[in-house]
């Protein structure tokens, strides 16, 4: 699954650079984000309200017929060739490869990567047993969810509206630092409050 969609991502991003206007970039991709903040939030908080207000014997064969909705309409969606595709040899993208991992640059921005990206992931990823093991109900758990998602969507807009405005650079390595020091700043704080419990 994180093969696909780690696939799916780089896809959607290739075909937005090979067909969207550099200056208008930020904003699409801020658009997607909110899109796809969406389709967590129903898929999430969505399905937790339904589930309680109609039991999980209704919201799960529901969860289930939309995914499977959804994958029916992907494999039926036409494929069109793009135009001007370049093709790289196998040996070349090799030394590509090589060259990049040589590069002290590549490593500083694994390490960051691992904060700010992988850490934004872990914390959303996990953020519903957390909330569970802090004697979340699943409705309490759906309305954080959906206001963390609002705001996620807000960022989003705001960031791609910022990108085409003053460089997708200086708005993506602000905003990742930014990332970065709210996650590194929660888990502090987290570790201090259950030391102090314990």
């Amino acid at each position: 699954h994180a093969f696909c969609a780690a696939t799916q991502d780089v896809a959607i991003d290739a075909l937005a650079i090979r067909s969207v206007p550099g200056d208008e970039r930020g904003s699409l991709n801020g658009a997607m984000q909110v899109g796809m903040i969406a389709g967590r939030v129903m898929f999430s908080s969505g399905v937790l309200y339904l589930a309680a207000a109609t039991g999980e014997q209704v919201a799960v064969p529901m969860l289930l017929a939309v995914t499977l909705g959804t994958l029916l309409l992907v494999l039926c969606m036409p494929v069109a060739p793009l135009a001007g595709r370049r093709v790289v040899k196998a040996g070349r993208r090799w030394r590509y490869l090589r060259v990049l991992l040589a590069a002290p640059r590549f490593w500083r921005l694994i390490a960051f990567a691992l904060i700010g990206g992988a850490g934004f992931e872990a914390a959303g990823s996990l953020s519903g047993s957390w909330l569970v093991d802090r004697g979340f109900e699943s409705s309490g758990i759906a309305t954080f969810r959906l206001a963390s998602a609002v705001l996620m969507a807000v960022g989003a807009w705001l960031g791609g509206r910022m990108a085409d405005r003053l460089g997708a650079r200086l708005v993506a390595r602000s905003w990742l630092l930014v990332m970065a020091l709210v996650i590194a700043t929660t888990a502090l704080l987290d570790l201090s409050v259950l030391g102090s419990v314990a």
